[in-house]
């Protein structure tokens, strides 16, 4: 967070459900405690992950700033660093997790409707299912087959369904070589902002443009073709990654001020709660007047 304080590492946060704007250190920032914390063979709650990800910071950052100071020509090795950084910080956010859990819930609802008429039709495995249930849990009641039938029929028939953090840091992981592979197959551009305009991040770091809207599986967005994607760098850089196909030679350009604010619109939007700036007039300029 260092990067978009302007002052001693002073920041400022505003939340969008309430409109409020907040004075913020570096430290105090884009954190949540034990959100990496796994169970592994040897300890519960383990930091391993966390320490896993601050070795791919260390590495990626010292990158990125050059990057965001003008740099235009990366090695191979470097330049598959930084993707699978941004791809980490698509992935390691509130927003991205609480959307695996919306896909968990259609996923399971749909296999258990499944499963439901799999019961209902087979005598078989009727009987098989209620010998199971009533092995596990001997006072339960015995549903009839028409009973489970209606199951089936049910919009929903979880209405929740959580990763724990083993499963969701594996699964980040996972996807995130998938995404940083898909990144370097496209054109990367830095946008500098001009005099007197600065960019904002946000808890949902990667911004995209997309001109069409999700269908309900699409996941990840950052993936899709003709998308966008914008992942502010610093208060005065934007890394910008368009379709068009890789070159190692990266591109730099100063935009306008209309740009800039453009990009800081769409990364407002896009915030699952809050957006961070170092400068408090930047966001109470973007911030919407709340109805009395």
């Amino acid at each position: 967070m260092r990067p978009f304080a302007e002052v001693d590492n002073q920041l400022f946060v505003v939340n969008k459900e309430f409109g409020s704007i907040r004075e913020a250190s570096t430290k105090s920032v884009a954190y949540l405690k034990d959100y990496y914390t796994i169970d592994t063979v040897d300890e519960d709650d383990s930091a391993e992950a966390e320490e896993g990800l601050g070795k791919i910071e260390s590495k990626c950052i010292p990158l990125l700033v050059r990057l965001a100071e003008g740099d235009g020509t990366f090695t191979n090795p470097e330049f598959a660093d930084m993707a699978i950084y941004i791809a980490i910080q698509y992935g390691r956010t509130p927003f991205t997790r609480q959307r695996m859990d919306e896909m968990a819930v259609k996923i399971a609802n749909v296999e258990l409707k499944k499963e439901a008429i799999k019961i209902a039709n087979d005598p078989q495995e009727y009987d098989k299912f209620i010998k199971d249930m009533t092995t596990r849990t001997p006072d339960a009641r015995v549903p009839t087959r028409e009973e489970i039938a209606k199951t089936a029929d049910f919009s929903s028939i979880l209405s929740e369904v959580s990763f724990n953090n083993g499963a969701y840091v594996a699964s980040l992981f996972r996807t995130s070589w998938d995404i940083a592979d898909g990144l370097l197959k496209t054109r990367w551009v830095v946008f500098h902002a001009p005099k007197g305009a600065a960019f904002i991040t946000s808890d949902n770091p990667v911004g995209l443009i997309i001109n069409r809207q999700l269908k309900e599986y699409e996941v990840p967005a950052i993936l899709l073709p003709g998308a966008i994607r914008c992942f502010p760098l610093n208060s005065k850089s934007c890394l910008v990654m368009l379709d068009g196909g890789f070159r190692k030679e990266i591109e730099h350009k100063v935009i306008s001020k209309n740009e800039v604010r453009k990009i800081n619109q769409m990364t407002y939007a896009q915030a699952q709660k809050y957006v961070i700036s170092g400068s408090k007039a930047l966001l109470t300029s973007l911030t919407p007047p709340r109805s009395s």
